[in-house]
């Protein structure tokens, strides 16, 4: 009886599979190039915050691309899709992401990163986290460099894709419409249903910090409903 039942599972489990629409597919794709660092082709493990309510945050510079309103309503749609409260200190020692603008020489020997930039280089932004050994967040943070950003709608993009490195969505989307997008474009300026949709799935309770793209692909291939994920309202 217990190996005509495992049959039975594994069958359904194929045709779950198998049965899922090709918008379903595509979001599980989507997902996984957003969700996982691309490191010289190998897609590195999920990265995120796990047991944890409250992310503090810290701003060090003047934040003078993007007000602190503008800043809260972005944080507050991170807070919905999140599930974690998300509020600031004005302590570096108490906050879980540095928010810092300045030179970014300067924030590369804050965090200790060992990298110096050439003069010569145009890098205007700079992200960092750490973790313990079970992948989970212990600490992150990003620089936009103020003298050397171009524009504010750049500014403003660098924000905001900031903070979805700083919660561990390390990976790029192929569509400009995207905060995700590699670089900032005319139409990437806010999150995009299939952006928030990658943030909630990433913080849900079947995505555990460590996984493989090969774990996340199974869990989301056969433990999960996406054309049902995809139907709720965001």
């Amino acid at each position: 009886m217990r190996i005509i039942i495992t049959i039975i599972l594994v069958l359904s489990s194929s045709f779950w599979c198998f049965g899922q629409s090709k918008k379903a597919k595509n979001f599980i794709q989507e997902y996984s190039m957003a969700a996982h660092q691309d490191l010289n082709g190998k897609l590195l493990n999920i990265k995120k915050w796990e047991l944890i309510d409250t992310l503090k945050y810290t701003i060090i510079g003047d934040m003078k691309y993007m007000s602190k309103k503008d800043l809260r309503k972005y944080l507050n749609k991170l807070e919905n899709l999140t599930n974690i409260k998300i509020i600031e200190v004005t302590s570096e020692e108490q906050a879980n992401i540095t928010m810092f603008f300045g030179d970014l020489d300067i924030y590369l020997k804050m965090i200790e990163s060992g990298y110096l930039i050439p003069r010569t280089n145009t890098f205007d932004n700079w992200s960092s986290r750490k973790h313990n050994n079970k992948n989970q967040l212990t600490s992150s943070g990003f620089c936009v460099d103020i003298k050397r950003v171009k524009s504010k709608k750049r500014a403003r993009w660098l924000i905001k894709s900031g903070w979805l490195k700083s919660l561990g969505i390390l990976g790029t989307l192929d569509s400009d419409r995207s905060v995700l997008f590699k670089y900032n474009t005319k139409n990437n300026s806010n999150l995009n249903k299939i952006d928030k949709r990658i943030i909630k799935m990433h913080y849900s309770n079947n995505i555990k910090s460590n996984m493989s793209s090969e774990e996340v692909q199974s869990i989301l291939s056969t433990k999960i409903n996406i054309d049902e994920f995809l139907d709720e309202k965001i």
